[in-house]
C-alpha cells in the first residue's frame, strides 16, 4: 500500500492525487469486504483448498499482465541517471531481524521466564533498532518525526 501512495506522488501531476487517494482507498475498501465474504462463499460451497488454485490461477494471469506490460517502449526505454542508491541499511535490518527472532522465540514454548527475557530482549531490540534508523538519515528506513502532528507525515500517521 505504501508503494502505491509513493508512486502516486512520483508519477502523477500534483492536481489528480485526490482522484488517485480516492481510487486506491475504494479498492482497499472493496477488497476489505469482498474478500472474506468470497473466502467464507468458497470455503462453504466448494472447499478451502480452492484457494490455492485460485492464487496460482491469479497469479499467473499477474505474471502474464506484468510481461505485457513492461514490454512497452516506455518500460524498456532507459532511465536517466538520479545519483547513487543510498547504503544498505545492514545495521538497523540485523537489528530489526535480530529482535523478531527472539520475540517470536519467546511465545514457541511458554516458560515464565525465558518468555519474558526474550520479550524483552526482543523489545529491546525494536528500540536499538529505531535508534540505529535513525543515526543514519541517508538510509533511513522510516521516515523522520513519525508520530509528530506537526509534520505532514506524522499527521497523516495520526489519522
Amino acid at each position: 500500500v505504501s508503494l502505491a501512495f509513493v508512486s502516486v506522488e512520483r508519477l502523477f501531476p500534483r492536481n489528480i492525487w485526490p482522484q488517485l487517494f480516492g481510487i486506491m482507498s475504494a479498492i482497499w475498501g472493496v477488497a476489505a469486504f469482498s474478500g472474506p465474504m468470497l473466502g467464507a462463499i468458497m470455503a462453504e460451497l466448494l472447499s478451502w483448498r480452492w484457494a490455492f488454485g485460485i492464487f496460482t490461477v491469479g497469479g499467473t494471469a499477474m505474471a502474464l499482465a506484468s510481461f505485457i506490460v513492461l514490454d512497452t517502449p516506455q518500460a524498456t526505454r532507459p532511465q536517466v541517471d538520479k545519483g547513487t542508491a543510498p547504503p544498505f541499511p545492514y545495521a538497523a535490518l540485523g537489528c530489526l531481524a535480530v529482535s523478531v527472532v527472539l520475540i517470536a522465540s519467546a511465545g514457541v514454548d511458554v516458560a515464565l521466564l525465558r518468555s519474558s527475557l526474550l520479550l524483552g530482549l526482543g523489545l529491546i531490540g525494536l528500540v536499538l533498532f529505531f535508534r540505529v534508523d535513525a543515526l543514519k538519515p541517508g538510509s533511513r528506513l522510516f521516515p523522520s518525526r513519525l508520530f509528530s502532528w506537526r509534520s505532514p507525515v506524522g499527521s497523516g500517521m495520526t489519522m
